[in-house]
């Protein structure tokens, strides 16, 4: 392997926790000899024998002009230690305490070895996209979730790390912090913050899922593997993300991996286990992205109600409109306010009973998304009476 490889693991260990590094060297398997000196500690590592195979001294103290040199030292005496090429010693330090998710894009490179910085840029946030969308599955099961409030996944989100990936590869590596389920690290910090394992549990379950339910979408038309795989945290959003990882002209094939950190491996799974993605998986996707979020909405639902909001500025002849209905009787008794879309054909008695204060009856799919409720594909458009009903709770209206 080239030098830079080396240098790049020193990267790491130089900006690195000196107890995340004590940790490490304990759980696999040095011995840290007795000493009082807080500037550094030495530590053997014995063969099957019991015999003293190697040593190392790990500097603790970043004051000292020499630290980066001696951290260089430790790089290569772990790498011959544990008969480990570069990549394989960087992937072990950096799943030792979060669970590594690494998403490797198999793009076709320009005669520089680059990839379109649009491309590289859509990567990076469709794979923020798919991390969320695991996040909220982790909570809740459904189909879709669109804007709908997810603070669970905003928290995991901001604990969430990208880490160095391998130089003159697309690969990007996140940290994900493995939670509240995991006794306390060999040091003594703190427990990690949040549910951190339980979403890469998701994530891994509902990708395999969508896997093998887009083969099985591909082969035999069959889409009832992708309702089934809701209940392993596949939804719409994650077809989604999937689906924009994918189309890229020059996407060949995306494989995601899962490292479960090494002071907390998960139970009866692999080590490292992965699951890839290629251009023969984007049509089924692609169906699943639409289905599934259709499946998410109540279809033939009907609503009276005032209109209270209607801008006349968007009005642009042609172009559907968003009106906001104040809802005064409906089969759902939950539903208080309603954002309307109309076809053109549908604004014009709409437009008559804002101006006149009147009661509307709409009957469309009812979809929430957010905190908004929207009715969609409307059937019915009726305007009743004029100026005549209340609405329930006037502080509901949209401002």
């Amino acid at each position: 392997m080239a030098v830079t490889d080396a240098a790049e693991v020193t990267d790491f260990l130089i900006q690195s926790d000196p107890l995340l590094l004590v940790d490490f060297l304990v759980r696999t398997g040095w011995q840290r000899l007795t000493d009082s000196d807080p500037r550094r500690s030495y530590w053997l590592l014995e063969d099957q024998n019991g015999r003293h195979d190697a040593s190392l001294m790990l500097p603790l103290d970043r004051q000292f002009s020499d630290h980066d040199l001696r951290m260089r030292e430790v790089a290569l005496q772990l790498s011959r230690a544990h008969g480990e090429d570069w990549e394989t010693l960087l992937v072990a330090l950096l799943s030792f305490d979060a669970d590594l998710i690494r998403l490797r894009s198999d793009q076709a490179l320009g005669p520089d070895g680059s990839v379109c910085f649009e491309e590289g840029a859509e990567l990076l946030d469709q794979a923020n996209s798919l991390l969320r969308s695991a996040a909220k599955a982790t909570e809740q099961k459904r189909p879709y979730f669109g804007q709908r409030a997810a603070p669970s996944a905003n928290r995991y989100a901001a604990h969430l790390r990208l880490a160095q990936s391998s130089r003159g590869s697309y690969t990007f590596n996140f940290l994900s912090p493995v939670g509240e389920s995991v006794s306390p690290p060999v040091s003594g910090r703190q427990e990690l913050p949040f549910f951190g394992r339980r979403v890469t549990v998701t994530l891994f379950d509902a990708l395999k899922s969508a896997k093998d339910a887009a083969a099985s979408l591909r082969t035999s038309n069959d889409f009832a593997p992708f309702m089934d795989a809701v209940s392993f945290g596949v939804s719409s959003d994650m077809c989604e993300a999937l689906v924009r990882l994918i189309t890229p002209a020059s996407q060949e094939r995306l494989q995601i991996s899962v490292h479960w950190a090494k002071r907390a491996p998960e139970p009866h799974r692999e080590a490292t286990e992965k699951v890839e993605f290629d251009r023969a998986d984007l049509s089924p996707l692609s169906t699943a992205r639409q289905r599934l979020r259709s499946t998410d909405r109540e279809a033939g639902v009907t609503v009276t109600g005032i209109v209270r909001q209607l801008r006349r500025e968007e009005i642009k002849e042609g172009s559907p409109v968003v009106v906001s209905v104040a809802v005064t009787e409906s089969s759902r008794e939950d539903l208080r306010n309603v954002r309307v879309r109309l076809d053109w054909s549908q604004v014009h008695d709409l437009v008559s009973a804002f101006d006149e204060s009147a009661t509307v009856r709409i009957r469309g799919d009812l979809e929430k998304d957010g905190n908004f409720y929207w009715l969609y594909n409307t059937s019915e458009v009726q305007v009743i009476t004029a100026g005549t009903a209340q609405p329930t709770d006037p502080t509901l209206f949209d401002s």
